[in-house]
């Protein structure tokens, strides 16, 4: 098994990996049940303890660090929580626009 770790994800500067590796860390700071296993197919992300109910939050991570980030250094992350609500206020109003980066021709 620490065979396929060591191949498959024990990169954390992979972009895969790192959000697993974000997820992970919302997951403890919010008392995430121990004895669960991460069900990529599951309904919601995160369970806690308390209950088990629909997204209240979405929490965005970054690792922000540039110069020689750590991503095992929870300094080097910055954490953004937005409450549902507010999230899809914002994706249905008409500022929030997805703009092109592709530069205009002339």
């Amino acid at each position: 098994m620490l065979d396929f770790w060591r191949w498959s994800t024990s990169d954390l500067m992979s972009n895969a990996t790192r959000g697993r590796f974000a997820e992970y860390l919302v997951h403890r700071a919010v008392g995430g049940a121990d004895a669960t296993v991460r069900d990529e197919w599951d309904a919601f992300d995160l369970t806690t303890a308390v209950a088990n109910r629909q997204t209240d939050v979405y929490a965005f991570a970054l690792l922000h660090e540039r110069i020689s980030p750590d991503p095992l250094n929870v300094g080097h992350w910055t954490f953004f929580v937005l409450p549902t609500k507010r999230l899809a206020s914002a994706c249905r109003t008409s500022d929030w626009r997805v703009r092109s980066r592709r530069p205009r021709r002339r």
